[in-house]
């Protein structure tokens, strides 16, 4: 048959829907994914001869579900007014609907008036879940995105300038008792816009896919016990965990970015895993069984 490709990997289920293959290329957007303060008209542009551009537009609260564009999505002809917060999904197809490119997904949100002079010593990470509600502990991968912002300069508002990172993401609830506190801590994941993982920088650390956001709450009620630790550890020469202090707003409702939406002081911390920039070990052969074989490291989990 012809060729074609699966718009979403889906591993040990049911494939997902399947496109013809034929154009390469992708929609490019006048303004990249990301917050912003006044509204503007987007523009698409991209389509080649016998080409156009078909586009998804939901409400940030849908987002989430937003389906894939096709044949018969809506047939842009020209700026789109962005004055909410809004997903945008687009792709390019044939005229005659035949063969079409990979989907390219983007997410504006729109802060909100009431941090227009909001200022900060610490990075500021904003997570936004698509208006998917607050998290609890369900094992479950959220789709959401994430803005990072390193402190301003001269104290200046840090919503005044656009983030240093924007980036697609999974989030979950992290923790077993912790994960039962008012204040939530999350494992986050960085996609790209298809959903595969990839490894932006975060602030000043290093490039990594996965990382935690801790929540001190009942038992680290200064901020810096855990933190503390673990840069003593690493100066004293033994690997445990980097960590950044930031500020953390979750946007949760799908609306604005606002200050209901602030959720303190957190904690950036590396997920303890194996892996050559984080704990070096070595994986065993299914052989390896016995003596010289199995000594070294290892990470034991204590639930």
């Amino acid at each position: 048959g012809n060729p074609a490709y699966l718009n979403k990997a889906t591993p040990g289920a049911i494939n997902s829907a399947v496109s013809p293959v034929g154009i390469a290329e992708t929609p490019i957007f006048s303004q990249a994914a990301g917050p912003f303060r006044t509204p503007f008209n987007l523009t698409l542009s991209g389509a080649g001869t016998g080409q156009a551009i078909r586009y998804v537009l939901a409400a940030a609260s849908a987002g989430a579900s937003a389906p894939e564009p096709t044949a018969s999505s809506a047939l842009y002809g020209g700026p789109i007014a962005i004055n909410s917060s809004v997903v945008i999904r687009a792709a390019l197809f044939s005229n005659d609907g035949r063969s079409r490119g990979a989907t390219r997904s983007v997410y504006y949100s729109m802060v909100g008036s009431g941090l227009s002079s909001f200022t900060s010593a610490l990075p500021v990470i904003v997570i936004d879940n698509l208006g998917g509600g607050p998290l609890a502990k369900d094992r479950v991968d959220h789709v959401s995105w994430l803005y990072a912002y390193a402190p301003r300069a001269n104290n200046a508002p840090v919503f005044s300038s656009g983030p240093d990172l924007v980036s697609p993401l999974l989030t979950t609830v992290r923790g077993t008792s912790s994960a039962e506190f008012p204040k939530k801590a999350y494992n986050i994941k960085f996609t790209d816009e298809q959903g595969h993982g990839r490894a932006p920088l975060l602030l000043d650390l290093p490039a990594q896919e996965k990382w935690a956001l801790v929540a001190p709450w009942k038992y680290d009620l200064n901020y810096i016990n855990n933190a503390f630790v673990y840069s003593l550890s690493n100066l004293l020469g033994r690997w445990a965990p980097r960590t950044r202090l930031a500020e953390l707003y979750f946007n949760s409702n799908g609306n604005d970015i606002d200050r209901n939406d602030y959720a303190g002081i957190y904690v950036i911390t590396d997920r303890v895993e194996v892996g050559k920039k984080r704990v070096d070990l070595a994986n065993l052969a299914p052989n390896e069984l016995t003596g010289a074989d199995v000594t070294g490291g290892s990470i034991l989990k204590v639930a």
